[in-house]
């Protein structure tokens, strides 16, 4: 096992005249895989939030996740 962090890719709201927000870390969890990671993830969330987690396509509502701030930034920052 190893730690493997959570973070959501930054994007530009609709309607907020493209007010961008940035990239969100989320949490740091103890897994083998990330996909194993974003299940205890899941175990964090509302039971509303939990409808809008994809694991399999590793997504949080319409946000890419990563297992790192660099990537997750790369796009709005």
């Amino acid at each position: 096992m190893r730690e493997i962090e959570v973070w959501s890719e930054g994007y530009c709201e609709q309607g907020q005249e493209g007010i961008p927000v940035k990239a969100q870390f989320h949490a740091r969890f103890k897994a083998d895989t990330f996909k194993e990671a974003l299940i205890l993830f899941k175990e964090t969330l509302s039971e509303e939030d939990k409808h809008y987690l994809d694991i399999e396509e590793e997504r949080f509502w319409i946000c890419r996740l990563f297992d790192n701030g660099q990537d997750a930034r790369e796009l709005w920052g």
